[in-house]
């Protein structure tokens, strides 16, 4: 009937309905579930906040070893400049590459990305190495296009003990097999003078 609040289905009006949830009259929210702390014993309320203070402590701690290590770490890698494949060495070779220009290929896992994030992109080394411990058939026919059509190329490896996927040996033996002579371009150190890449040219002889 007209002014009357619209029934839901079921028993009863929306007002009745909307009414169920409010808190009746003397009742109180409790706003917070700390809001009974004042009827809890002192001891209980001490050991729970001591208990906080505690935990809050050795997170703090924790935090702390870990920003000591990180400082620590930097310190060494700057007075070392990294080692191995996380030497600054590669800096070196990407500002090597980025003289000599072109495409040189990458025989090894680990060194493209690197030197296109350092060069912006100006060089894109082509990686040629496959996933694959022994050198596969393919592997061979391409490198003897790169060495007998692109003179110019550089062939970049990682030093022996510094390899993921070995091709160095292979390399050599097939540019002598067809006549031509593999030539140690460049050896990049890192500081402690311990070779990390090695990039070669292949020439006739």
């Amino acid at each position: 009937r007209a002014g009357e609040t619209p029934a839901l289905p079921g028993t009863g009006t929306l007002h009745d309905h909307v009414s169920l949830g409010a808190p009746r009259k003397g009742e109180q929210f409790r706003l917070s579930p700390h809001s009974d702390e004042k009827n809890r014993p002192s001891w209980q309320i001490a050991m729970a906040r001591a208990g906080f203070v505690a935990g809050l402590m050795v997170v703090i701690a924790l935090v702390a070893l870990d920003i000591k290590a990180d400082v620590g770490y930097h310190i060494q890698l700057a007075r070392s400049g990294g080692v191995i494949r996380h030497s600054d060495a590669v800096y070196r070779l990407a500002s090597y590459l980025d003289q000599q220009g072109g495409e040189p290929l990458a025989l090894d896992w680990g060194i493209r990305t690197s030197i296109e994030l350092l060069t912006q992109g100006r060089i894109s080394p082509a990686e040629v190495f496959f996933y694959q411990k022994d050198t596969p058939p393919p592997w061979v026919d391409w490198i003897y296009g790169y060495m007998t059509r692109e003179p110019e190329r550089l062939y970049v490896f990682h030093a022996d003990d510094m390899t993921v996927f070995p091709r160095r040996a292979d390399f050599l033996a097939l540019a002598e097999k067809i006549g031509k002579k593999a030539v140690l371009d460049q050896t990049v150190n890192q500081r402690d003078g311990r070779p990390v890449y090695l990039v070669y040219k292949v020439q006739d002889p």
